[in-house]
């Protein structure tokens, strides 16, 4: 009886095994293994395949859509040796182990977009055998918060483009992107306000740095990047530029500066370096609220050589300069005159003081006459009891005139011949 007892649970374990290798292997039937790509996107794993599911020769790996939690590549020696891109997007990856890509070492494209990786939770030197590694696409994953080494050129030396677009990102710690190799790096999509010059130190080959849709309100200083060619920094509320001798000084092979769709209305000579760098011949500040008045004028005044530039400085106010280019304007066109608005709430607000102000003198005078009535009455003065009778008699005439107060001197009585 105890073997047969035995028997059973052996033969329930097997045909659990079978049936698990079963749905495995249909798993995998359904995954498209064609020339030197293993595609198992939107399959339903819930786990990566061992390396004996995988043919050794295989150059892609494809594991996107699926509901993958952990990365863990085990076998994978043979494989690792061959693979040049691998595809972990749309996943539900939330931790990476310092150890999990050891084997990649041929590895050119990396993509871990689209998944729950918190930045906090980088390990660092988890790239560390990466050294092909070109391209690495973390795009909207809750990252937030980037620790200093995350992103080190001794781990990634190859690295050319890299991708934290979406991450929610609120501040970058110094020493957290030193990648020299880096020629491409989006940060749009975040929340940052503000970055500390350390956190972009090592950028030296820099190209094309988009942060747009960010919280840039001001713009007043640029780290070192001495290659950087694009800057997008479009939709970030940004409301101040004053970035001439930083462009000079750090970015001097700047050639395009994107702020369209921003809050700014004015900007100054400090602002940009109009003229002095041959190679910036993009500016554009399409969509801001360029206030194209008078304190505008020294652009079309001063002896600024913009001919070979693409500037596009699109005008807001007032409403008859809409949508038109300030340089394609005449300076007296640029005037400081009250807006129609304004003027009907200057004369509103005159029109009230009048008001108030005949109000008050109004009370306070006849205030004053009723004191003085006051005072008066106090003091026994009348001032009213005169009484003047006017008579004919023939050719006489006779005023009488009671003066009971005696306000009149008059040594000869209070009658008066006319």
């Amino acid at each position: 009886m105890a073997n047969s007892g035995m028997w059973s649970v052996f033969l329930t374990l097997s045909a659990s095994v079978f049936a698990l290798t079963a749905t495995s292997d249909s798993i995998y039937g359904e995954c498209d293994n064609s020339k030197n790509t293993f595609n198992c996107s939107g399959v339903g794993l819930t786990e990566i395949p061992s390396g004996d599911h995988i043919p050794s020769y295989m150059e892609t790996l494809d594991l996107s859509n699926n509901h993958i939690s952990n990365i863990n590549f085990t076998g994978y020696p043979m494989v690792g040796n061959a693979l040049t891109l691998l595809n972990l997007s749309n996943n539900q990856i939330y931790k990476i182990k310092r150890d999990a890509f050891d084997h990649f070492t041929n590895l050119v494209t990396l993509d871990l977009s689209k998944n729950l990786i918190f930045g906090p939770d980088l390990e660092e030197r988890m790239f560390n055998y990466l050294k092909m590694l070109k391209y690495l696409n973390m795009e909207r994953n809750p990252i937030r918060h980037i620790k200093k080494d995350t992103f080190t050129f001794y781990e990634l030396p190859s690295i050319k483009i890299l991708d934290l677009s979406h991450c929610e990102i609120g501040e970058l710690e110094a020493g957290s992107l030193d990648l020299p190799p880096l020629e491409h790096l989006d940060l749009s999509w975040n929340k940052i306000g503000s970055f500390k010059e350390d956190s972009f130190r090592m950028l030296v080959s820099l190209k094309t740095l988009d942060m747009s849709h960010n919280r840039i309100r001001v713009l007043d200083e640029i780290p070192h990047m001495p290659e950087l060619v694009s800057w997008i920094l479009e939709n970030n509320g940004m409301e101040k530029v004053q970035i001439r001798d930083d462009i000079i000084n750090n970015a001097d092979n700047l050639q395009k500066l994107y702020l369209r769709n921003n809050d700014i209305e004015r900007f100054n000579a400090e602002s940009f370096p109009l003229d002095e760098l041959d190679e910036l011949k993009v500016i554009d500040l399409t969509n801001n609220k360029l206030k194209c008045d008078c304190k505008m004028r020294w652009i079309l005044t001063d002896d600024y050589d913009l001919k070979e530039k693409s500037y596009t400085f699109i005008c807001e106010d007032p409403s008859n300069l809409r949508n038109k280019n300030l340089l394609e304007m005449a300076p007296e066109d640029l005037k400081c005159g009250s807006s129609l608005s304004r003027t009907l709430f200057i004369v509103l607000v005159s029109v009230v003081g009048a008001l108030i102000l005949i109000t008050v003198t109004f009370f306070t005078v006849r205030r004053c006459r009723r004191r003085m009535r006051e005072r008066r009455a106090a003091r026994g003065d009348t001032l009213g009891n005169y009484t003047a009778v006017y008579t004919r008699d023939q050719d006489d005439a006779v005023i009488s005139m009671s003066d009971r107060n005696n306000l009149i001197a008059n040594d000869s009585g209070t009658e008066f011949d006319v």
